[in-house]
């Protein structure tokens, strides 16, 4: 997003018409300025801290996805063997049932 520019020299004619004196207006416009700067320069450093933020949050998201496909595979891995079980256990009835 680029910045809007800020015309101090407009602000202050606005001003000295609504009647305020040129002195004042002029410190009102640089009151306005400085607090414009600081502003933005906060803005800029909670933007940096934000990035931060979201970088930290990727490699957690990374962890936790590696972690959990870790999980997946040695689900898969006990499921398989209790399938194999399960099937020695039936293949297993099945021919004792078949020598009666």
């Amino acid at each position: 997003m680029a910045p809007v520019p800020f015309d101090t020299q407009k602000f202050v004619e606005t001003l000295t018409a609504s009647g305020l004196p040129a002195a004042q207006a002029k410190a009102i416009s640089s009151a306005f300025r400085e607090l414009r700067a600081e502003l933005k320069s906060e803005m800029l450093e909670l933007r940096n801290e934000l990035k931060a933020d979201i970088f930290a949050l990727r490699n957690d998201l990374d962890k936790l996805r590696d972690e959990f496909k870790l999980e997946m595979h040695q689900l898969e891995l006990r499921m398989t063997l209790k399938l194999g079980a399960a099937m020695v256990i039936m293949i297993g009835a099945t021919a004792a049932i078949v020598k009666l």
